[in-house]
């Protein structure tokens, strides 16, 4: 491991599943709307599976993005697309509420599309 990379990973060693967790939780807020929509059930559960599908690309983007060194990298390129369009799949289920996904989309574009 260079000297590089053991720098950027040492501060989240201990605490980054934290952080990710405590986001992960912020779901909740569009579970919710999910779950009182006023749509039949069949969109219901695929509002459901869609955020499931976002919480696990977002799980695994923290694993690979959120650990290094904030650079572009084609992988988190392609996490920030696949985030991006499930959050895009609600807006029909949930409207507005689905920007409640935008937190988490800024993190990866932060890690994803540094401006240094």
């Amino acid at each position: 491991m260079s000297s590089n990379s053991a720098r950027w990973t040492a501060p989240w060693r201990n605490l980054r599943w934290v952080f990710v967790w405590v986001w992960i939780l912020f779901l909740a807020y569009p579970a919710s709307s999910v779950a009182t929509s006023n749509h039949s059930q069949g969109l219901r559960i695929l509002g459901f599976a869609l955020l499931a599908a976002f919480a696990l690309v977002y799980l695994v983007a923290s694993v690979y993005v959120l650990s290094g060194p904030p650079e572009v990298n084609p992988r988190a390129i392609g996490f920030f697309a696949v985030l991006g369009a499930l959050a895009c799949g609600l807006l029909p289920i949930i409207g507005t509420n689905a920007f409640g996904t935008g937190p988490f989309l800024i993190v990866v574009a932060a890690f994803t599309f540094p401006l240094v």
